[in-house]
């Protein structure tokens, strides 16, 4: 029996479309681990941020650091969601981000105006640096190239702003970072799976309404809406 050209064309294209589907699955699979790991190191960071209000360059410093080395080093296998780091790269990507936060944050003493803007641009340039690296090594970076250049370039580009508004309420600042990794979510998820577009808007939502309607123990709202927030969209990422 022979197969018409339509028939043959629309069998193609349930093929391309059961393969993209199954790329998007599997990428919500991948990610779950991360979305997780981060809303743990989030609410560490803002908890010794409290402790220690004075330190909080050091505090999100340590955390990024960690967070940062991880998500470009590391690898969850979505089978067993048990961590498998390179460790070679993991050290060198933290040696990477501690050397630079050790930079911004002898900055940020001799600026002390500017303290958020050299943390955010700090950040920025740990991520490059990273990717650099690991572009030289030949190394593949979990959630590919592009997720990452979209991150850093959101980042550096909040970072101007904020060079330009310095100094930032506090309030604007403790918002700051939920509406950058929202931005990125959004970015992301056009290309990458319609959840993370979910999980952007769900974020920044939050993160508005929080800043226009809650005044007292602002930065542990935002604490509890960026890590419940990460931590359900992690769960939400393993339901597929």
């Amino acid at each position: 029996m022979s197969v018409s050209p339509e028939d043959a064309a629309k069998t193609l294209r349930d093929v391309e479309r059961a393969q993209a589907r199954s790329s998007i699955l599997y990428r919500y699979q991948m990610s779950t681990p991360y979305w997780i790991m981060w809303g743990i190191l989030l609410i560490a960071g803002y908890t010794l941020e409290q402790l220690f209000p004075m330190q909080w360059f050091v505090v999100w410093g340590v955390v990024d650091s960690i967070g940062f080395s991880i998500g470009l080093s590391g690898y969850f296998s979505p089978r067993s969601g048990r961590a498998e780091i390179a460790w070679r790269p993991l050290t060198l990507t933290a040696v990477v981000f501690l050397v630079c936060y050790a930079i911004g944050y002898r900055a940020a003493g001799l600026y002390p105006r500017y303290a958020n803007v050299v943390f955010w641009g700090t950040t920025a340039l740990g991520i490059g640096a990273s990717l650099v690296i690991a572009r030289i090594a030949g190394r593949a970076v979990p959630g590919g190239w592009r997720m990452w250049a979209i991150f850093a370039a959101v980042w550096l580009s909040y970072t101007g702003l904020f060079a330009r508004l310095s100094p930032l309420p506090e309030r604007a600042a403790e918002a700051s970072a939920p509406l950058i990794l929202a931005t990125v979510f959004v970015l992301w998820g056009i290309n990458a799976g319609a959840r993370y577009v979910v999980v952007g808007l769900v974020i920044a939502a939050l993160t508005l309404a929080v800043y226009f309607t809650i005044h007292e123990h602002f930065a542990l709202w935002i604490a509890a809406v960026l890590c419940g927030s990460l931590v359900l969209a992690g769960l939400w990422m393993r339901r597929v």
